[in-house]
């Protein structure tokens, strides 16, 4: 800030204000705040931290076992210990840590981007430099991700003033390498780095910065992440990931999923391309009429926006999985997941494109394509958009909060009606979230977990197989996925049919929620000291399955009714 100069000031004032008033739902809401990506940022990560700092074993050994979920995990599933999220929750209660780091993104994302674009390509266009990353700070970024996204702009800072200011560039190295995660940005952009190495090199360019600053990345990331590299290269145990079937992507489907990152959305990476890449076809369109010079650069982004976007798409057609299924350790990786690097660099874009315009007479157009960016992007932000709903016009909504999710005083009292230590028996949730029941403390059999030991996806099959029978669709999602491994009932499935789910979960309004038959192979919750069921369903021949039937729990201020099953021991 000290370099600012006055207009500056005043422009990073304006933006860090409507950062600030786009954020104070937050702070009115509490716990009640209404998450980013629904439930999906809930039901797995977000508990996985809590889990391990409450377990004490976040420093323990690799094959140290975490008790609480599917029969007990061990650590080294639960990634590495110097990690900024895992600061996050050790330091705050959970909700706090959440909104902290939805927080810090955006504010790293707005920051990295102003600090890229200006060290880029000037001053000169500074009201263009802070519209464009105010828009980039609230793209609705995955919170589990950390900075993956948001804080690439800030990465390619450090890496531009490598030769100027060393330490402050590897601090931000540091800084990116414990706030993001290696498998969904690290990898994919270590291996562009090693291309562009190659490109230079080729190009009898210096390469000696990139080349330094490459093996430094390495080297940061491979300390950082020394259990999920050395589980690689000598696993602990076989994870279910070695079953995972990739899906063979079509002609077709190949291109509707490139057509998607180029205009639509796909994926977690929500970026909102349209727009920009509209934009900057009309400007590709314009120089070659008017025969006037545009930005290299616009060239450059464009060239790699859409290299990469083919990159994902070829990795999952047959010839992509054969050629990367020599390497073992790939079979546990997505690596069509390249795509993911891609919203930063539709902004840097957008920036050039924008100048070009604003270059003309059409420096009003400009105004209306931040504003209409803005917009598309803004409609995202699932917190302000319910809290205007619900606080302002006063209209209903079915999307959960973060308190409703995890129900709190409901599971207590459940907790309370058992009456026995919670460490001492295991439950399964079936129409809920194994995650509500892990944040208040039961241990569960049941959870989503993207690394476990396949023996146990075997056991749990056996559990299933009854129901899962009953219909293809889910059967093959459990042989071929298996990450969620949860009491799917086939009628709740029914119910459900049509709607988007990854755990399928009733609420308490929702009318009917009976289970006829479950079918189950009750002997494995035998072996697995699995006692109690949680259901949001009545189970109606629970007498066959040697369910008891307990007692039916509600509460005003929770989603959920729940019925509570004992397992008869006979």
């Amino acid at each position: 800030m000290e370099n600012f100069h006055g207009k500056e000031k005043y422009l990073a004032l304006i933006a860090l204000t409507i950062i600030l008033v786009i954020n104070v739902p937050y702070l009115i809401l509490g716990d009640d705040f209404y998450p980013q990506f629904g439930y999906d940022n809930l039901d797995s990560n977000i508990i996985n931290k809590k889990i391990l700092i409450e377990s004490g074993n976040i420093f323990s050994s690799s094959s140290t076992i975490i008790e609480e979920p599917l029969s007990g995990i061990p650590r080294v599933a639960f990634g590495a210990e110097f990690s900024f999220l895992n600061l996050l929750h050790y330091l705050f209660d959970t909700p706090i840590a959440y909104v902290m780091n939805i927080l810090l993104i955006q504010f790293i994302g707005f920051l990295g981007m102003i600090l890229f674009l200006r060290e880029k390509y000037g001053h000169n266009s500074l009201f263009l430099i802070y519209s464009v990353s105010l828009i980039f700070s609230q793209l609705p970024f995955w919170p589990n991700a950390g900075i993956s996204l948001a804080g690439i702009p800030l990465l390619l800072y450090s890496y531009l003033i490598f030769d100027k200011r060393k330490l402050l560039s590897i601090a931000i190295l540091i800084l990116y390498v414990v706030y993001s995660s290696f498998v969904l940005t690290g990898i994919f952009i270590i291996g562009l780095s090693w291309l562009f190495i190659i490109y230079k090199l080729l190009a009898k360019q210096s390469f000696k910065n990139i080349l330094i600053y490459t093996i430094l990345l390495m080297l940061l990331y491979f300390l950082h992440q020394y259990r999920l590299i050395l589980f690689a290269l000598d696993p602990l145990y076989v994870s279910h990931r070695s079953e995972l079937v990739k899906k063979v992507f079509s002609f077709t489907k190949s291109f509707n999923i490139v057509t998607k990152i180029f205009f639509g959305e796909y994926g977690h990476n929500v970026k909102k391309p349209l727009l920009i890449s509209m934009t900057t076809i009309a400007i590709f369109i314009f120089s070659r009429i008017r025969r006037i010079t545009i930005h290299k650069d616009i060239y450059v982004y464009s060239i790699f926006i859409i290299s990469i976007a083919f990159i994902s798409v070829f990795i999952k057609t047959e010839l992509g999985i054969f050629l990367t299924s020599f390497i073992k350790p790939i079979k546990m990786v997505q690596l069509q997941r390249f795509y993911w690097l891609l919203p930063p660099f539709f902004y840097m874009l957008f920036f050039l494109v924008l100048q070009e315009i604003w270059k003309t007479k059409l420096k009003w157009l400009v105004l209306v394509l931040l504003l209409i960016q803005f917009s598309l992007v803004f409609q995202k932000n699932t917190n302000f958009k319910q809290f205007l709903k619900t606080r302002i016009l006063g209209i209903e909504t079915d999307v959960l909060t973060f308190r409703e999710f995890y129900s709190e005083e409901l599971y207590h009292e459940i907790n309370q009606y058992i009456g026995k230590p919670q460490n001492t028996y295991r439950v399964a949730s079936i129409g809920l979230q194994p995650a509500s029941a892990l944040y208040n403390g039961f241990y569960t059999i049941d959870g989503y977990y993207g690394n476990y030991p396949v023996e146990y996806k075997h056991k749990f099959f056996k559990l299933i197989e009854p129901e899962l029978i009953k219909n293809d669709k889910l059967l093959n999602r459990f042989q071929s996925q298996g990450s969620v491994v949860v009491i799917m009932s086939n009628e709740i499935i029914k119910r459900r049919e049509g709607r988007d789910f990854v755990i399928p979960f009733e609420t308490k309004d929702i009318p009917d929620r009976v289970i006829n038959d479950l079918q189950l192979n009750i002997e494995i919750l035998h072996e697995l000291n699995c006692q109690y069921i949680l259901s949001s369903s009545k189970i109606l021949n629970n007498d066959e399955l040697d369910l008891k039937y307990e007692k039916y729990f509600e509460s005003d201020d929770s989603p959920w009714g729940i019925y509570l099953y004992s397992v008869l021991v006979h």
